[in-house]
């Protein structure tokens, strides 16, 4: 009797010894559990991505709005300084998908932003332009941060005809 009263008192023990162990593991996991205010898109930092361990105050993660919630997307590309002179903001460029031919995505959109100034690259300077376009649900459910494409730019909207009057009559 007085063994099977010792090996009690042993398993009781065990079991506290378990379920403190397990609160301690609960609150490690709380701590390194990390919870967005909102709701969005969570990109990953590649450099941070493979560490078991990082310094404090490094960036993990970025978070970035969800696409189908916000309605608008902001486009940007880099224009060479040659072209620059051409443009302005508030001029209409065409955004196109190069991913997939077959689903190819078409964005109309409006120039909001121009640097002004070059930035240095190893093929020339180019000007960083920003755009911005309303989306509708389709396009959001199809579009990714970070897909590349091509943009079109239409620098004016003049017939034929019309450009070359106001060439041979020195009119803007």
């Amino acid at each position: 009797m007085s063994k099977v009263g010792q090996e009690l008192t042993l398993l009781a023990q065990k079991i506290l010894e378990a379920e403190s162990g397990k609160k301690v593991q609960g609150n490690l996991l709380d701590k390194g559990k990390i919870t967005a205010s909102e709701d969005g898109v969570l990109h990953l930092n590649p450099e941070t991505s493979d560490s078991s361990m990082v310094a404090e105050g490094a960036l993990l993660a970025q978070l970035y709005p969800s696409l189908e919630k916000e309605g608008k997307a902001k486009l940007t590309a880099y224009l060479s300084s040659k072209d620059v002179a051409r443009i302005k903001v508030g001029d209409s460029v065409r955004y196109t998908t190069t991913h997939d031919a077959k689903n190819q995505l078409f964005l109309d959109s409006t120039i909001t932003s121009i640097d002004a100034t070059a930035s240095k690259t190893e093929k020339g300077n180019f000007f960083k332009i920003e755009a911005e376009t309303n989306l509708t649900s389709e396009q959001a459910e199809k579009l990714r941060y970070g897909v590349e494409g091509r943009l079109q730019m239409i620098t004016g909207k003049k017939s034929y005809l019309r450009y070359y009057l106001d060439q041979f009559l020195n009119k803007e």
